[in-house]
């Protein structure tokens, strides 16, 4: 899905599903963030889903309370979610702001992740 803040895309990596953010989180994109991860979910049954954030340049404690509130949902429909490519800053931002990071799973990118859950499914 796109529109000015940019596209939300949903791939799917072997059991995986990773949903690629764009810049900008305001607006509409948490929604479509929602709509994509959730219909994908539900049709593709992922064992995780990768919330790649490489390209978000500035998230509020607010975006990120509704990006881990769509990772509840997807925990409830059976898939864990975890965070690839969160910047320095962000995570600052979002730290020195007192957002709830307990139990968030974060990786610095897409290749980390994949490779801790692929190690996971081994096991």
């Amino acid at each position: 899905m796109s529109g000015i803040q940019g596209t939300v895309t949903g791939t799917r990596i072997k059991d995986n599903l990773v949903v690629t953010l764009p810049a900008d989180l305001s607006g509409e994109t948490i929604e479509q963030v929602r709509q994509v991860t959730l219909h994908q979910v539900h049709g593709n049954r992922p064992l995780a889903v990768i919330l790649e954030c490489s390209a978000v340049s500035y998230m509020d404690k607010h975006e990120f309370g509704e990006l881990r509130a769509i990772s509840s949902v997807v925990a409830v429909l059976g898939a864990r979610t975890c965070f690839a490519g969160l910047r320095a800053g962000i995570v600052k931002h979002l730290v020195l702001s007192d957002a709830d990071l307990s139990g968030v799973q974060a990786f610095l990118g897409l290749n980390e992740a994949l490779d801790y859950l692929s190690r996971l499914t081994r096991n």
